[in-house]
């Protein structure tokens, strides 16, 4: 066997076993036989495009990014996703080494630039924790994809009320929330054609600036005004209303996140 294909299938095994878990004497062992140095903290990254496939071009652009920007090669492909075992370089702001990790993989795949969803989990010192940061990973990544805006980076650390919404589509209260409050909106949409949940989706997210939202939609403002008219008349409440406003936006982020949970499940 070639042993530079050798070494690839073996940084790919213990990436899988990282993820999904092994103790840490095996896993510093196995690095260390690799070349690599598992005892300073790293973070998983989890990384999809639109289609949902892990393809072997994905993992190549996320491979080539993180080698540019000197955050290790320990990467791997599962459960629909690229998974990126990383080292981020020291820096005062969190956000930018992912930003930029971002950045990098559009120049390395043009061809799916600005189609990538990329979550990053927390810091682990121990491989005994990178299951803990792989699930984190993977729920940022969930939140961005179901996001208005699901083409980017989210870090679990910076995920707020999001982390109160369904992990699964299983979720009753979550379900009997969104049918409470955006119900008629969705059935609207199937019945119409129209696309009034991605609109109040995309409102709720500029904070109820009409300008940006519109701006976003490419369409007018006198056209949004129709549409947030419309929502407000099928669902029976007021997004001008602080308290409606703020339970329709968790409602919003909640129907996404269970349609792209009943997406994932088998």
């Amino acid at each position: 066997m070639d042993n530079g294909l050798g070494m690839r299938r073996e940084r790919r095994n213990l990436v899988d076993d990282l993820v999904t878990g092994t103790d840490d004497s095996s896993a510093l062992t196995r690095a260390r036989e690799l070349g690599y140095d598992l005892g300073r903290p790293h973070q998983v990254v989890a990384a999809q495009y639109g289609s949902g496939a892990a393809d072997a071009a994905l993992g190549r652009a996320v491979e080539l990014a993180a080698d540019a920007m000197q955050m290790g090669s320990l990467l791997s492909r599962r459960a629909g996703a690229v998974f990126l075992v990383a080292q981020p370089p020291a820096t005062t702001d969190h956000r930018r080494p992912w930003t930029e990790l971002y950045t990098e993989v559009g120049w390395n795949l043009p061809a799916l630039a600005g189609g990538v969803a990329i979550g990053v989990g927390g810091s682990f010192s121990r491989p005994v924790e990178a299951p803990r940061s792989s699930r984190e990973a993977l729920r940022a990544l969930t939140i961005r994809r179901a996001s208005p805006t699901p083409n980017g980076v989210t870090t679990y650390e910076d995920l707020g009320i999001e982390l109160l919404l369904p992990e699964s589509a299983g979720n009753a209260e979550a379900d009997a929330f969104v049918r409470r409050w955006i119900a008629p909106v969705p059935e609207y949409d199937a019945e119409h054609g129209t696309d009034l949940l991605a609109t109040l989706s995309v409102y709720l997210g500029h904070d109820g600036d009409l300008l940006g939202a519109a701006h976003e939609l490419s369409i007018h403002r006198s056209t949004l005004r129709y549409r947030l008219q419309l929502v407000r008349e099928l669902t029976g409440h007021d997004i001008r209303d602080p308290g409606d406003w703020q339970a329709l936006r968790v409602a919003v982020w909640a129907s996404q996140l269970l349609a792209v949970s009943r997406w994932q499940e088998p």
